[in-house]
Parts: C-alpha cells; sequence; structure tokens
C-alpha cells in the first residue's frame, strides 16, 4: 500500500501514528498529498501523532535521496493546510546519538590533520567523507558508539519531555479540527 493513495474510506481512523514516515517522502508534490490523504482518512476530532526529525529551523536537507529534513513549522503548516491544529509535542533529547555525531567529527578532524601531516597536504572535508565513504567501519569505532549509546540512553529516558527548542526529534501530536 502506497502511504500517498491510502485504500481506505474518509474519516475511518480515530487514531494515526506515523514514526519516522514522512521524511522519507523526497517529492514535495507527493508530500503534500500523503499529508493530504492522512488527514482524509482520520474522523473529526480525532489525532495524528508523528514522531519526525524536525528541527526548528529548516536546516539544507540533502543528506541522501531518501531523506528530506523539513522543519517543525514545515509540519504544522501542512496539516494546519489539511484542518488539523498542533495540540501538544515532546521534544526527544537523543543525547547518545548527538555524542555519536560530535565523535565522527572529532574522528574526521583528526583524520585530516593525520593525512596533512603525513603528506604536507590539505585536504578538503569532501576528499576526507569520500575516505570515510569507501572504507569500512572499524570495530572500535562501533564499540564506541554501542558504548555512548549505552550509557546515555538512561539520560534520555528521563528527560522524556525534553524543551523543544533544544531538540531536533520530536513527537507531534495533531487533531483534526
Amino acid at each position: 500500500m502506497n502511504v500517498s493513495d491510502l485504500a481506505f474510506s474518509p474519516q475511518s481512523f480515530d487514531l494515526i501514528i506515523s514514526l519516522n514516515v514522512l521524511q522519507h517522502i523526497v517529492d514535495n508534490t507527493e508530500f503534500n498529498k500523503t499529508v493530504y490523504e492522512i488527514v482524509s482518512v482520520l474522523k473529526s476530532s480525532c489525532h495524528i501523532i508523528l514522531l519526525e526529525f524536525s528541527p526548528q529551523k529548516s536546516i539544507n536537507s540533502e543528506y541522501s535521496k531518501f531523506l528530506v529534513i523539513r522543519s517543525r513549522r514545515d509540519y504544522i503548516n501542512v496539516f494546519g493546510e489539511n484542518g488539523c491544529k498542533l495540540i501538544y509535542e515532546i521534544g526527544i533529547p537523543r543525547i547518545g546519538v548527538r555524542l555519536c555525531r560530535y565523535t565522527v567529527q572529532v574522528g574526521r578532524f583528526l583524520k585530516m590533520l593525520i593525512f596533512a601531516e603525513s603528506n604536507r597536504t590539505t585536504y578538503t572535508n569532501k576528499q576526507i567523507n569520500k575516505v570515510n565513504k569507501n572504507s569500512i567501519k572499524s570495530k572500535f569505532e562501533n564499540i564506541v558508539f554501542k558504548t555512548i549509546l549505552k550509557f546515555t540512553k538512561p539520560f534520555d529516558a528521563s528527560l522524556s519531555n525534553f524543551p523543544k527548542n533544544f531538540t531536533d526529534m520530536r513527537i507531534l501530536f495533531f487533531q483534526k479540527k
């Protein structure tokens, strides 16, 4: 079944839950059609719960051809245009994921320093990323990431309602008017 062409009668559901689905619809026309379709199968006064990577501000979302990062405001606007209002939201801290990202950035920086020092050449980030993409992740990196995620999981769990201004992952609760 295609989420932009649901085979359900209008106003069939009391609750719709979408977990990281909409960010994988890269075409904006298809995205708008999908939101319209989701809202159309929801009964009046009922709810949609979205878990999406949705930062406060728009960012460059050209990570891959399978992912578009839309801002929190983008989701609020498109659901609003389709007859829904945001009634609640929960920020998800993702401390471990952030530490893993910073670890990767530090690793890239160190790799750049090592390359530059050993070859007396300056490398661009693009060249370093190409080296990273062409190599297999080491077991050491995997152990480091798993350790970071294991030890930060309790912090993420205890900060269940993280301030929405300080996170880019959130659960958005919409109600159909």
